[in-house]
């Protein structure tokens, strides 16, 4: 889907989707990390030795309080109020770690958690870039008020606000966007002038219909491949459009290339095709 000028943060449905995933996948891995440490904290003792209606020791004279008491009839499964301390302060700091890994490195490094990745989604600076590490360590930051009284605080701000930003979002100056639209925000933002769906369609029709097209082998000959003497002019054009962004390609020159994910553009002065690169944000020369 090519960027239609309509918001491209207006996807709080996925959005919401994305963080009850990424729930659901922290907890998993969570409980899967500590289970071996929650069995391992489990004690055994002969049936009689504790009560576990009242969760207490039942032999000696200062009773000890248990986390878990298990009675299966021939012996006693335990554990004391002091493992189950030290099981639940590891479980605080997996989930912490969870929360660095998938929040902060995963979004700033990848653009999005796992949950983002699964549905589309990207975690962007205003002008399309990755956030990167320090901005998602500042949306992750504030996540928990976000998070609080059942989302209620991000939600509200995320539905009513422009770009749809909560609390992090607003801190940290990001946005959360489709993958489909970020090449065509950072051209947007860059002053392109982008086409918009039935405009698209109308171009690719009428690139099959003119008679003195050239098809996409034969356009392949024009294309510099990597390693490959350069195509001559294809580096003068590339520096004009980076020292004149007033000069960016118009809506009529730009093409989105499904089977390349990003778009295209023909450079006359070099005589060659380029594309987007929603990395860098520049035009660089066409993939083969």
């Amino acid at each position: 889907m090519a960027y239609r000028g309509a918001d491209p943060t207006a996807v709080m449905g996925r959005r919401i989707g994305a963080y009850l995933l990424d729930g659901l996948i922290l907890g998993v891995l969570a409980v899967a990390i500590m289970a071996p440490s929650a069995f391992g904290a489990l004690k055994t003792a002969p049936t009689g030795t504790y009560d576990c209606t009242t969760a207490v020791q039942a032999t000696t004279e200062r009773p000890r309080l248990l986390a878990v008491c298990l009675d299966s009839g021939g012996e006693i499964k335990y554990m004391t109020t002091g493992d189950a301390a030290r099981i639940q302060r590891s479980f605080v700091l997996v989930t912490a770690l969870e929360w660095v890994v998938f929040y902060v490195l995963l979004q700033g490094l990848a653009g999005a958690s796992l949950g983002k990745l699964a549905l589309g989604l990207r975690v962007v600076k205003p002008n399309g870039e990755y956030a990167g590490i320090g901005r998602c360590a500042l949306r992750t930051l504030i996540l928990p008020i976000d998070a609080a009284c059942c989302a209620i605080i991000g939600l509200l701000t995320s539905f009513k606000s422009r770009g749809h930003r909560r609390l992090g979002d607003m801190a940290a100056d990001t946005l959360v966007i489709g993958k489909d639209d970020q090449q065509a925000l950072q051209l947007a933002r860059s002053g392109a002038a982008l086409p918009d769906r039935r405009t698209l369609a109308a171009a690719q029709y009428a690139e099959t219909i003119r008679p003195n097209t050239p098809t996409w082998e034969e356009r392949a000959n024009q294309i510099h491949i990597p390693g490959a003497p350069a195509i001559p002019g294809t580096e003068q054009a590339l520096a004009n459009q980076q020292q004149r962004p007033d000069q960016a390609p118009s809506a009529a020159e730009t093409t989105w290339d499904e089977r390349r994910g990003a778009y295209v553009w023909f450079d006359p002065e070099s005589q060659s095709w380029l594309q987007h690169d929603a990395v860098t944000g520049q035009w660089k020369p066409l993939d083969t």
